[in-house]
């Protein structure tokens, strides 16, 4: 993720170090899903997970990759359903 800065890189550069590269470099880049696509999936496990920092900064990656503001509008709409 571009300009992706974790509050705990300071505290455990280790712990960040392996959670950013299997995060945003293994599962980001493994399969056949186009970029868009991928994060409109892992946006909306976000929202079932209540990862409420993480779900801003995948709105935030999705805009950046053509997302469209009504298809991050149609996730939540879809998936708030789900885990309530």
């Amino acid at each position: 993720m571009p300009n992706h800065k974790s509050k705990l890189q300071p505290t455990d550069p280790e712990f960040i170090e392996l959670l950013d590269n299997f995060a945003y470099e293994e599962v980001i880049t493994h399969g056949n899903l186009d970029l868009k696509t991928r994060l409109i999936m892992i946006h909306t496990s976000t929202i079932g997970s209540n990862v409420v920092t993480k779900y801003k900064a995948m709105v935030s990656s999705a805009l950046n990759v053509g997302v469209s503001q009504v298809e991050i509008k149609e996730v939540l709409y879809h998936g708030m359903p789900y885990v309530f």
